[in-house]
């Protein structure tokens, strides 16, 4: 087990609107259900999501994959032998059943509909509407990452202490995005430093470096690119589309040394194509939305999750199963977008302690 006092993390931020009355983490509300945020009267930016436990079967890991080809069934079977599991071939993820602890999703292709499938199949196993298992997805754009990600996660080591880079771009007058990051730094103190990219003259807060930039047209490099390779963590908020998060070129990302991270984004869109560039990069797991969603107050609490030493599949379930609080009973006619949370990587690894 490898020890380090130098876990580093990154996080991206687009700079806009106003944090009202929310200084530190302790001062946002912690909800897990639509009435509580009601009658609270607390705004989007002043409040997260509160996770709970939900149990699960004790044993067991399965991987579900409606892939054909043998040399994917193949790497894929490296992983579940590791575990002492089994893959099993599905022709969709829908109506699925299992019994195990560990459910890994293996998709030929990630869309929306795949993660909704795997999400009533998983909340059908019983008769409430939960997820009934800890889960993840197993994803890259070809069967080589497909293949370096099983065997990173193998090899895998847990780490602690982490130092934090925050990054991000400063587009409108305001000072949530500037709020959010006073907040971290008050949260992880000296472990917390960040690169704003911005086109006007802004104060840097401590240990902040200010880069120039044109909003008309998307930054094609990252600056000081040395801080973010010997990163660990890769947290991404702001404003995103399919290629471009938070003003910069989603193919810009190709260029980081992403080597055993954990990737965290918030942003819109950040499962269409930057995920799997993440993981191409090498990254060990790629927390993502495929649609528009609230960042912060959803991906926060998963961080906070998984540096107390939760499982990715355990921080999975348990967003899911808060999210669904805020869906009707039926997930096919539900507000889905709340429901389009994936975190790509083994469900059974523990990547803090």
């Amino acid at each position: 087990m490898r020890k380090t006092s130098n876990m580093v993390c990154l996080i991206f931020f687009c700079l806009c609107d106003l944090l009202i009355g929310v200084e530190t983490i302790e001062d946002f509300s912690r909800f897990d259900n639509p009435k509580e945020v009601r009658s609270s009267g607390r705004k989007i930016d002043q409040w997260m999501i509160k996770t709970t436990f939900h149990p699960v079967n004790k044993t067991g890991y399965e991987i579900i994959t409606d892939h054909t080809d043998k040399t994917y069934i193949n790497v894929l079977s490296k992983l579940a032998n590791f575990h002492g599991g089994i893959v099993r071939s599905v022709s969709d993820f829908k109506n699925f059943k299992t019994k195990a602890c560990f459910v890994a999703i293996a998709p030929r292709k990630l869309t929306e509909q795949t993660v909704l499938n795997s999400w009533e199949s998983l909340s059908s196993l019983d008769s409430d509407l939960q997820l009934d298992a800890y889960v993840s997805f197993l994803y890259a754009s070809d069967l080589s990452g497909l293949n370096a990600l099983v065997e990173r996660t193998i090899k895998y080591q847990k780490i602690t202490k982490p130092k934090i880079v925050g990054m991000g771009t400063y587009v409108d007058q305001g000072e949530r995005s500037y709020g959010k990051l006073n907040i971290l730094h008050k949260t992880y103190k000296d472990s917390f430093s960040s690169i704003v990219s911005t086109d006007r003259d802004i104060k840097p807060l401590d240990k902040q470096t200010i880069a120039r930039w044109s909003p008309a047209q998307p930054m094609g490099t990252i600056p000081h690119q040395n801080s973010i390779d010997e990163a660990d963590i890769l947290l991404v908020f702001g404003h995103g589309k399919a290629d471009r998060l938070c003003g910069y070129k989603v193919s810009v990302f190709s260029n980081l040394n992403l080597n055993n991270k954990l990737v965290m984004s918030g942003s819109c869109y950040s499962g269409v194509k930057f995920n799997s560039i993440c993981i191409d990069r090498g990254a060990i797991a790629v927390y993502s939305h495929l649609h528009l969603n609230t960042g912060f107050s959803r991906l926060y609490p998963c961080l906070e999750n998984l540096i107390k030493g939760k499982s990715i599949g355990q921080v999975q379930q348990e967003l899911i199963n808060t999210n669904l609080n805020f869906v009707k009973p039926n997930i096919e006619k539900s507000k889905k977008r709340h429901l389009l949370f994936v975190i790509i990587g083994d469900p059974a690894l523990q990547i803090f302690y």
